[in-house]
């Protein structure tokens, strides 16, 4: 099937081809505008009269005039240069797939779209042999292949910008040769599951997230990095995100994500940080040593660790906190070759997830080495109760703090041996339709009010998920079933504490299934501004 290549290449590299096609163009098309005229000038002056011309002499006339006005048309001069008046819509490539005689779909790309096949590569699925083509010397472009249905549905896989590349690079990038460069995680294993549509500027779509996750659970993820949200009125509601939830709960996946860059007001931070408590949002955090090294700031100044201003705050409009924990925002790292560089400076809670992911990464790995059993309810318990807090800001942007990795590995090594089998039952909390309890309009803060808190909590029902361990011949079931044995003797009596004395709760709750609590609240006597009732 045919295809305009122009479709599926990364906007910028699109503009950057039709820039030097244009200039290309341009020097074409004045040299055939010059010889038109004079072809013409020629023909004229070789006429004793224009008046008296046969048929075929106007038929060439008309023919030598049109030529010029034609390529006239073609050009508009503007401040002293030339601007194409015609649209480029690029070049046609051409592929075709076949079943080799292994079995494998595999797909040759007329990437010079001179229909001649003959050098190019037979490419398999990805996912298959991790092959790829460079589309050309210009573009400097890799693309790779995906072939689906019996092969009458073949992918053409690109970047929609370097945004991933920066994304993988900062968690996983390997340079054995010059560590320095090294990724939080170097030589993870990354699995790419694209969610950009080119068509839409690479927004992601319900569709494109349903099928990534999907696939993350079919692959065997163990942590999933997402450097993609918007904003959210309804942020718990909605298929995405119930398949999220999902996937962690039920897959064992750790789910890590931005929470957004449209701080530093309240209730800025985005989905899916803020759609379930089951994610780990993380903000950007930006350190001295950042700001000296990545943007020129004068070491003598006295500048302390911050978060960056625009890093998205909670809570969420549902009333959980958004924030889970914050992680560097910035970074040097590399970037798709097609940008024609080899790193980039890019900042964001899409720099900051990633960073966060790595280390959760190498606590992951060291648990597995280990043979240490873990679940994401007790990861992301651990690092919320072992983050470093930073004096200078509050909860909303921070969340609990800093990732601390190493303290939050030997929090869980400390467990290890513990027959506590609910530190990896998470529960949720449900006021009405919302987690949390979220006061903002004079008539909610104006008086006393009561709400009714329920916790639900959230048992496995779907069956163990094994990983083998490298150099062993054991097998780690890091996410496993909740036994109905344990279902039926869940008694735990929590104790129930918060460090503000608006809020009034009792002091403990017994748990033996879903339970409820009544929690008073009295802002009255609160000065404006921003008040957090949470457990110290």
């Amino acid at each position: 099937g045919r295809k305009a290549i122009y479709e599926f290449l990364p906007r910028v590299l699109v503009r950057r081809l039709k820039s030097h096609s244009a200039e290309n163009y341009k020097v074409e098309h004045n040299e055939a505008f010059k010889k038109a005229e004079e072809e013409l000038k020629a023909w004229k002056e070789g006429k004793e009269s224009l008046k008296q011309l046969n048929r075929e002499e106007m038929r060439e006339l008309n023919e030598l005039q049109n030529r010029v006005k034609l390529l006239e048309g073609a050009v508009t001069a503007k401040n002293g240069s030339t601007e194409l008046n015609l649209e480029n819509t690029g070049p046609m490539t051409d592929c075709v797939a076949f079943k080799d005689k292994e079995g494998i779909w595999r797909v040759l790309i007329d990437s010079k779209g001179d229909g001649d096949l003959r050098n190019a590569k037979a490419l398999a699925s990805y996912h298959v042999e991790h092959e790829f083509i460079r589309w050309d010397e210009e573009s400097q472009l890799n693309v790779c292949v995906n072939v689906y249905d019996e092969g009458k549905l073949v992918s053409l896989v690109s970047d929609v910008g370097d945004h991933g590349t920066h994304v993988a690079s900062i968690l996983a990038g390997y340079h054995p040769e010059n560590e320095e460069l090294n990724g939080v995680a170097p030589g993870a294993e990354i699995i790419s599951l694209k969610i950009g549509d080119g068509r839409l500027g690479s927004m992601e779509t319900a569709s494109s997230m349903i099928r990534a996750i999907g696939m993350a659970a079919a692959l065997g993820a163990d942590i999933i990095n997402m450097s993609y949200g918007e904003a959210s009125t309804l942020p718990q509601s909605g298929r995405v995100v119930e398949l999220m939830e999902e996937l962690v709960e039920k897959h064992g996946v750790i789910f890590v994500t931005s929470a957004g860059n449209s701080g530093p007001a309240l209730s800025t931070v985005g989905s899916p940080a803020c759609s379930s408590d089951s994610i780990i949002g993380v903000g950007a955090y930006v350190s001295p040593d950042m700001m000296v090294s990545q943007y020129n700031m004068r070491e003598e100044l006295d500048i302390s660790e911050t978060n960056y201003t625009w890093s998205s705050r909670g809570p969420s409009y549902a009333g959980n906190l958004g924030v889970c924990v914050c992680a560097p925002g910035g970074a040097i790292a590399s970037v798709s070759e097609w940008t024609l560089q080899q790193k980039g400076l890019k900042n964001g809670t899409s720099m900051a997830s990633p960073n966060a992911a790595g280390g959760i990464t190498l606590l992951v790995s060291g648990l597995m080495q280990k043979s240490v059993k873990y679940s994401p309810a007790r990861v992301k318990r651990a690092i919320e109760c072992t983050a470093r807090t930073i004096d200078n800001l509050d909860r909303f942007t921070q969340g609990n703090g800093l990732l601390q990795v190493a303290s939050a590995f030997e929090h869980i090594i400390k467990e290890a041996n513990s027959d506590l089998w609910y530190l990896d039952l998470p529960f949720q909390t449900q006021i009405g339709k919302n987690a949390g309890i979220y006061l903002r309009e004079p008539n909610e803060i104006a008086k006393s009010s009561k709400h009714t808190i329920t916790l639900i909590p959230k048992f496995n029902d779907s069956e163990a998920y094994e990983y083998e361990v490298k150099n062993s011949n054991d097998y780690l079931v890091t996410h496993w079933p909740t036994a109905n044995r344990n279902k039926l003797q869940i008694r735990l009596n929590v104790k129930v504490d918060v460090d503000v004395d608006w809020i009034k709760v009792p002091n403990r709750v017994f748990l033996h299934g879903t339970q409820s609590l009544d929690v008073i609240i009295d802002p009255s006597r609160l000065v404006p501004g921003a008040c957090l009732g949470y457990p110290p």
